[in-house]
């Protein structure tokens, strides 16, 4: 913020501009100083904080006028003793309400149950258009394979990840596939279409090439040369259960280089 606000703008930490640890007469004196004064991520402050501010306030001979910018989608305080309380439900509304205003936004959460919960909720928003097709997804990203956090020990109780695939969708790669057409970890693309004769979803990337990617029915690896790196990571990532791999040859742990 220093780097892009004129010198004449004092930044500072609320802490420190406020003196929350010290009694609220000491920093009245500092406030009085200033015509404007903007508390930005309000919704992170204590309410103690909170109140501490607003005595303050109360104490400074010059009024300045208190500005609190934040929104209900940022975090709130820490402790019982919050400002302010976010709403425990999230609907399609709030969902598309911040796709609208920050269409780019990567939506990061701290469970799968949670990723479950706000892909469900964004598919929500095509509602004219039926899926190109509905494909088996990441075992991993499956939140019903999981107890308590764990993965479920009993490997034949595992689904995939039913996941609906529609034109326009976004997607990120995971894997590194061909570099020379850009199909690589972190490569962003959106969704073109879906042969369904090879079982494959055709995305155009961000470089403007056009890939077609699919998961295969069964794998047999066969890795004849020890020591190439990823061999063995790509072959076991083009299925989603173990079963569906057949490694051929007599492999060592230089087969399996990273």
């Amino acid at each position: 913020m220093r780097a892009k606000l004129p010198p004449e703008v004092v930044i500072d930490t609320y802490h420190a501009a406020f003196g929350l640890d010290e009694k609220p007469g000491a920093a009245a004196v500092g406030l009085a100083q200033y015509a404007l004064v903007i508390i930005d991520e309000i919704s992170q402050m204590q309410a103690h904080h909170f109140e501490h501010v607003c005595k303050l306030w109360a104490q400074a001979d010059n009024f300045p006028v208190i500005l609190l910018v934040g929104d209900e989608l940022q975090m709130c305080g820490f402790g019982d003793r919050r400002a302010w309380t976010p709403p425990h439900k999230l609907d399609v509304a709030a969902v598309q309400k911040l796709l609208k205003s920050h269409p780019d936004t990567v939506i990061l959460t701290c469970t799968r149950k949670g990723a479950q919960t706000i892909n469900e909720l964004a598919l929500q928003l095509f509602p004219r258009f039926p899926p190109l097709a509905v494909l088996d997804g990441d075992v991993a990203s499956n939140p019903e394979n999981y107890d308590d956090g764990a993965l479920l020990e009993d490997l034949r109780a595992l689904r995939p990840l039913r996941l609906p695939i529609f034109k326009g969708m976004r997607a990120i790669f995971t894997h590194n596939v061909r570099k020379d057409v850009d199909f690589v970890n972190g490569m962003a693309c959106v969704v073109q279409g879906y042969e369904g004769r090879t079982k494959a979803v055709e995305v155009l990337t961000a470089t403007g090439h056009r890939v077609m990617g699919a998961e295969l029915n069964h794998v047999t690896a066969f890795l004849d040369c020890p020591g190439v790196p990823g061999a063995a990571y790509t072959a076991l990532n083009r299925v989603s259960f173990g079963k569906d791999v057949l490694v051929g040859g007599v492999v060592t742990a230089a087969h399996f280089q990273p």
